[in-house]
């Protein structure tokens, strides 16, 4: 989305197979609800190497969305 500005941090659960098992938006400044929405579905899809020792993996991994400088 050209012109967004802001953070999106998504709070995620990888399980023991590597699969993200859950997750959401922790924090968001941005003021686009649906693109926080796509990016929680997008990061749902992700496969991650299984965690050593097993078990869960929670993360909370912020995104900061800027413009780019006007091209002179």
């Amino acid at each position: 989305r050209p012109g967004v500005e802001g953070k999106v941090s998504v709070h995620l659960t990888i399980g023991a197979t590597g699969e993200v098992i859950a997750a959401d938006v922790a924090e968001q400044t941005v003021k686009d609800d649906q693109m926080a929405t796509c990016m929680v579905d997008a990061v749902k899809s992700w496969k991650f190497p299984e965690p050593k020792g097993g078990g869960k993996v929670t993360v909370t991994y912020p995104w900061t969305f800027k413009p780019d400088a006007p091209a002179k």
